[in-house]
């Protein structure tokens, strides 16, 4: 199985569980929405910042790559890495990658857990 593959498997089954969280929790129902979108944004963001490379422009920073993966975008950027071979060979970011889907996972369930009221 091609790492696309498995990744897509993986960012579904999370949307999936995503889809079922507000019924069984605190998760507001806005949330898979959420998650959608800003998966989007940072998928095309990816694109650019691969796009500039390419073409020697400026890129995006790494810290705004980051700020969008922990507040949810990462589904976007894990496919993002993997079909666009973009930033999944480099073991720094890789590292920081993986701390914001942490960060975000341990944010989701405390939301889930808590209710978003805890977190404002």
């Amino acid at each position: 199985m091609s790492p696309v593959t498995k990744t897509l498997y993986v960012t579904g089954a999370f949307f999936a569980l995503l889809i079922v969280l507000p019924f069984v929790t605190q998760l507001p129902f806005w949330t898979p929405i959420a998650y959608v979108a800003l998966s989007l944004l940072t998928f095309a963001i990816y694109w650019f910042d691969k796009f500039q490379a390419q073409q020697n422009g400026r890129r995006i920073p790494e810290a705004t790559l980051h700020l969008l993966e922990a507040l949810g975008g990462w589904p976007g950027a894990l496919v993002a890495q993997w079909y666009l071979h973009h930033k999944n060979r480099k073991a720094a970011y890789q590292a920081k990658f993986w701390f914001c889907v942490v960060l975000n996972i341990v944010g989701l369930v405390w939301v889930c857990v808590n209710g978003v009221e805890s977190v404002v």
